[in-house]
């Protein structure tokens, strides 16, 4: 059995995703769905909570925003994880590379994904197939999965655990969750048989670049890793480059957001007039 574990900003899931999950899966299933309506909890508590009313073999993180295209995709990953006993997590979309600085997992952009992307532009409803499979093979290992979907089989629960204890928010739990399964000797990756629609971006404020600073902190001492590619020195020192104009970017945007929606800066518009 597989378990649908959700974090829901309702009570309960929407009746179009309930529909799709029943109408998609292929094989039986429950939906252990964590009703964050009042925000009691952050997405690693939320998780630790699903993991424990979860009765399922195979339990699969996902999001609420999230449309299944492919028929019968439970079986397909039901029998990933006995055709790949060595993987620990797979997802649909992840990074080949993780920095040795505080970086969000899609920075360096050596990425693999099979995914539908939508977003709103103009108030219009907009979808972007993300197929990135340069760097494809079987298996494809990633260092990280985006966390829109990720599926764990329940005994890897004896050795990881969502890291409620250092992270108290709704970033970086994915890629925490992927180092932990590395770490703990095995490995992540893509499963190229599931297509999912996701429904929205996320956004990179303040609680995700301090989540990024506390991931980093954390794994430093493991980090660069690449996995599923082969990198020359060359190749990992343009890569860092790139990630740390992303980094410093991001930084400066907070910083300019902060400055112009302060009080003093407000009152000095209307006395300066620029």
């Amino acid at each position: 059995m597989i378990s649908c574990i959700i974090c829901s900003r309702q009570p309960d899931i929407s009746a179009e995703l309930k529909e799709n999950i029943a109408s998609t899966i292929g094989c039986e299933y429950e939906l252990v769905v964590i009703d964050n309506s009042k925000n009691e909890y952050s997405i690693f508590s939320a998780y630790n909570e699903g993991v424990r009313r979860a009765q399922g073999d195979v339990l699969c993180f996902m999001h609420e925003d999230i449309l299944y295209h492919t028929q019968g995709w439970g079986p397909k990953v039901v029998d990933y994880f006995v055709q790949y006993p060595q993987a620990g997590l797979i997802g649909v979309a992840g990074t080949h590379y993780m920095p040795a600085m505080p970086a969000a997992q899609w920075d360096c952009e050596l990425s693999s994904s099979s995914m539908i992307q939508g977003e709103l532009i103009n108030g219009e409803y907009v979808t972007t197939n993300h197929l990135h499979d340069d760097y494809k093979a079987s298996p494809t290992k990633v260092v990280a999965v985006d966390g829109l979907w990720m599926c764990v089989p329940r005994k890897m629960f004896d050795k990881v655990g969502w890291d409620d204890s250092s992270f108290k928010g709704f970033h970086c739990y994915d890629t925490d969750m992927a180092l932990q399964v590395w770490n703990a000797g095995f490995e992540v990756h893509l499963c190229w048989d599931v297509l999912i629609e996701h429904k929205s971006l996320g956004s990179a404020n303040k609680d995700f670049v301090e989540a990024c600073d506390m991931l980093y902190n954390k794994w430093k001492s493991i980090l660069p890793m690449a996995k599923g590619i082969s990198m020359t020195e060359r190749e990992k020192k343009m890569c860092d480059s790139m990630c740390n104009c992303k980094i410093l970017y991001r930084i400066s945007e907070l910083r300019y957001e902060e400055v112009i929606t302060s009080h003093a800066y407000r009152i000095g518009k209307r006395i300066i007039k620029p």
